[in-house]
């Protein structure tokens, strides 16, 4: 056989190639896929802004008061003076006496973090209630967006393949926000009760604390990990053999330690916990979801039309129903059973023998 006579020889050369892409087409990603993509490309523009410094603001963070200011002071409008570049702090002065007593940070971000970032005073105090959606998809760094994506790209498909791309969007959502709404219930707290108790677990950070990440949308997707295979087989740090749910349940744990120690993240594990715990108590009730993205309306009748050619089927003939219905009464009680209507009903349908729908004729 000649090299021509081969099929590779014989294939067309013009024709597109099969399986050669990296991606199938983004009209077939998988939603898990759309949200990693979506995250890459916020951060990226966060990155570029930066760069340029045209998209970078001061956003004004806490306060500091001298120890010797009186509450009444400090709960009256104040001057802020200028902001010193070095260290985004401005120096505060009473605007009676135009004397110092304390000073703001500031904190540089860029417009979509400014616009986009969660805090008790703005997510709550300000009524920004965007923000309990808008700060899943910021990140402060590298390390931080790789490892979120890591843990959605690991733990997202079980999950997809179980609830589907619209409630498992729904889910990752719900967890974020419930995330948000742990940060602000502990940061709080911990403004109310700090001044007289120091209660383990509490946020002491001010009311301004920027909380930015989609790890809370993600802890909830690994307990519904957890949940929906909860025997497969994972490696920590590439070698460590562990199942799906005692990982999931250490990790929460670690959460839950780190937040009660006081780590330098405990905001981002009161956050963890709250988007865990959602995860674990929506999977388990799933019909939930469904209502989430009620506020955009019901969704639309669908609109396909039959195949050209073929016209729609016809929709059931009442009279050879309830002859099917005495037909099979009969095979299963007998003849005798029938009532007089319905040997009437099966005495017409006998005299009509090209009825459609009539099974065996009697």
């Amino acid at each position: 056989m000649g090299i021509h006579d081969r099929d590779y020889a014989r294939a067309d050369r013009n024709a597109p190639r099969q399986g050669t892409r990296l991606l199938p087409s983004p009209a077939r990603w998988s939603m898990t896929l759309w949200l990693i993509v979506i995250n890459v490309a916020i951060f990226a523009l966060g990155l570029l802004l930066m760069r340029t410094g045209a998209g970078q603001t001061l956003v004004p963070g806490p306060v500091q008061f001298h120890s010797t200011v009186p509450i009444q002071v400090q709960r009256a409008p104040v001057l802020i003076g200028p902001i010193d570049p070095q260290n985004n702090l401005a120096p505060l002065f009473d605007p009676a006496t135009r004397q110092l007593i304390g000073s703001q940070q500031f904190y540089t971000m860029t417009l979509d973090q400014a616009w986009g970032h969660f805090s008790t005073a703005k997510g709550f105090l300000s009524l920004e209630v965007w923000r309990f959606i808008t700060f899943q998809f910021l990140h402060s760094g590298w390390t931080h967006i790789f490892l979120n994506m890591l843990g959605l790209w690991v733990f997202g498909p079980d999950v997809e393949a179980f609830l589907g791309r619209r409630r498992y969007l729904a889910l990752y959502l719900t967890c974020g926000a419930f995330g948000a709404v742990a940060f602000l219930l502990l940061n709080f707290l911990g403004n109310t009760l700090g001044q007289q108790y120091r209660i383990p677990g509490l946020l002491f950070d001010d009311v301004t604390t920027p909380l930015v990440g989609a790890s809370a949308g993600i802890f909830g997707i690994i307990l519904a990990a957890a949940y929906v295979a909860p025997q497969r087989m994972l490696y920590i740090l590439g070698i460590i053999p562990m199942r799906q749910r005692p990982a999931a349940y250490l990790l929460i744990a670690i959460a839950a330690v780190q937040l009660i120690l006081g780590s330098n993240n405990a905001g981002g594990e009161a956050a963890h916990l709250g988007g865990g715990l959602a995860g674990y108590f929506f999977i388990r009730r799933m019909y939930l979801l469904r209502d989430f993205f009620d506020v955009l309306g019901p969704e639309k009748p669908s609109k396909a039309k039959a195949p050209t050619g073929k016209p729609p089927p016809a929709p059931p003939d009442p009279h050879a129903v309830e002859v099917d219905r005495i037909l099979a009464k009969i095979t299963a009680t007998g003849q005798a059973s029938l009532t007089d209507t319905e040997r009437e009903t099966l005495a017409r349908a006998a005299g009509t023998p090209n009825q459609p729908g009539t099974k065996g004729q009697a």
